[in-house]
């Protein structure tokens, strides 16, 4: 690979940990001014302010355009350390794919500059055999909102973005750590646990049809990290098997096709 490039992309990771960094300030401290709440309805908050902000971007004149999408994206996990490497040990989950769907709007100037604002809703699936011989199944869904910085040259959309996600981990097991002889029958089961993260995007989509309607191909780079706190319900082992708190990296590279409809 010629150096300009292996530079260009150290400065892309710079610039994409940078930003993911000063969410993540931000959001601990919204965390700060809202402990009495849920992480839902801390995640609820947070995706009202920026729906809000984008509502006044819309309601200013100097915004022309709109372009509605809706697209799918999939994208594989890493399994290399920290939680990822813990679902990767215990369950032979390597390689943990999560694809699904995404809906946005972007407001453009006529400088061929926009913003806008995107939800995307993604799920993946860890399927292992218990020391029993039973099939069971563990899933992962991840909501993401991200507000966009966008623009456009010819064919061509470069985008970067930034905002919060809400992972679901809903894992079958025991119910408690505290397991008796007495109590073990009833403590298997599922249960789902809920955390919040900042994510941060770099974008590109080429328009293979440019015009009103336009379907897109492209690909985004993720930079996204969830604390699993060693008293969730489903925490992260190290290699002595002793609970620990553990980041589950959700980066990665995703691919992406999309249809907007230019209004």
């Amino acid at each position: 690979m010629p150096i300009w490039i292996r530079l260009f992309c150290v400065d892309v990771y710079i610039y994409c940990k940078t930003f993911a960094d000063y969410l993540l300030d931000i959001w601990h401290s919204l965390k700060n001014l809202m402990p009495p709440y849920s992480e839902t309805m801390k995640y609820n908050f947070v995706c009202l302010l920026l729906a809000s902000a984008l509502l006044i971007v819309a309601t200013d004149p100097a915004w022309g355009d709109s372009r509605w999408r809706y697209g799918y994206s999939t994208q594989e996990l890493r399994s290399n350390e920290g939680y990822n490497k813990y679902l990767k040990d215990r369950y032979g989950a390597e390689g943990i794919r999560l694809d699904g769907y995404l809906v946005g709007v972007i407001f453009l100037r006529n400088s061929g500059t926009g913003i806008g604002l995107e939800y995307s809703s993604t799920s993946g699936r860890i399927r292992y055999q218990t020391l029993n011989g039973e099939k069971q199944e563990n899933t992962l869904d991840l909501q993401t909102l991200l507000l966009l910085l966008s623009s456009y040259r010819g064919n061509w959309e470069w985008s970067v973005g930034g905002g919060v996600n809400n992972l679901s981990r809903t894992f079958y097991g025991y119910r408690s750590s505290y397991i008796t002889t007495e109590n073990i029958k009833d403590q298997l089961g599922t249960r789902t646990s809920e955390t919040l993260g900042t994510t941060g995007i770099l974008q590109g989509l080429y328009h293979l049809f440019n015009s009103r309607l336009q379907w897109s191909v492209g690909a985004r780079y993720i930079i996204a990290e969830n604390e699993i706190d060693s008293n969730d319900i489903r925490p992260g082992h190290n290699a002595k098997s002793v609970q620990e708190t553990q980041n589950f990296d959700l980066g990665g590279l995703a691919l992406l096709t999309a249809l907007t409809y230019r209004f």
